[in-house]
């Protein structure tokens, strides 16, 4: 037998080899994700299979219907940065009956579960919805419409936790197709119509932590604030308006959130 005919011979048995291995994983896959969908959902993550990661995400849902496995969903989108999916399951969540509950449960599980560090990141998964939504829209090239969204939000007096205006700030300074002086103006100028600085203050005033009985709650609301009066103190910044007293404040604040989380 030639050395040539020899290689031949090694490299179909070879291929047959893969192609028994790969029918055989194929099979084993199947059997697994009809057993156990997030199972297979992880051993893709740990893979680096986007695709197949989202893909079993989306069978998980279809089958269940259930809007924690669309909220699951979701943050699988925006992980992967599949920011028109992410919008469309976002609007979706926010339109089911359900989802005052839903979003009402979700906090009460992860404020009791949270420690007092954490509880300030999990506190509201509405505002964090829609801070989520405004990011969606700014990459999607629509800004104006996310501007309006961080405008539009400061009239929601209901919801002390949400502020879209962080989110569009953040978006603005790092959008690679602005340079930060763009960026800064951009935002100065927002800051300094409509009333807009008038109804940051009223944001910050708003969050009375001290009144807050609940100890978590009374910690989200302090951080709540001095997360609100950082932003306020940046732009100001910007505008070269002296940050001294603001700056003062928040270091003093941030003494007491310290101490409260003891």
């Amino acid at each position: 037998m030639t050395e040539e005919k020899y290689g031949k011979i090694i490299v179909a048995t070879v291929l047959k080899t893969i192609l028994f291995v790969i029918g055989f994983l194929s099979l084993a896959v199947s059997y697994v994700f009809m057993i156990s969908p997030e199972t297979i959902s992880n051993v893709y993550s740990k893979l680096g299979m986007k695709n197949a990661e989202i893909a079993a995400y989306e069978r998980i849902y279809e089958k269940s219907g259930k809007n924690a496995d669309l909220f699951n969903l979701i943050q699988k989108y925006l992980a992967h940065d599949e920011y028109s999916n992410a919008k469309d399951g976002i609007l979706k969540l926010q339109k089911t009956s359900a989802y005052r509950t839903f979003a009402t449960d979700v906090n009460n599980a992860s404020i009791a579960a949270a420690n007092k560090y954490e509880v300030a990141y999990v506190v509201d998964l509405d505002s964090y919805l829609m801070g989520q939504l405004l990011v969606c829209e700014y990459r999607l090239g629509n800004k104006e419409k996310a501007k309006q969204m961080a405008i539009d939000d400061f009239d929601n007096t209901s919801n002390e936790y949400s502020f879209l205006f962080g989110n569009y700030y953040d978006e603005v300074l790092t959008d690679l197709s602005l340079t930060v002086a763009a960026g800064q103006t951009l935002l100065m100028d927002i800051y300094s119509g409509d009333g807009v600085a008038e109804k940051i203050d009223a944001k910050i005033n708003a969050l009375d932590y001290e009144a807050e009985t609940n100890e978590k709650l009374k910690i989200a609301k302090l951080y709540t604030k001095i997360k609100i009066m950082n932003y306020k103190r940046n732009i100001m910044n910007f505008k070269g308006e002296n940050i001294d007293t603001i700056s003062a404040n928040i270091n003093s604040l941030k003494v007491t959130y310290d101490n409260l989380c003891k």
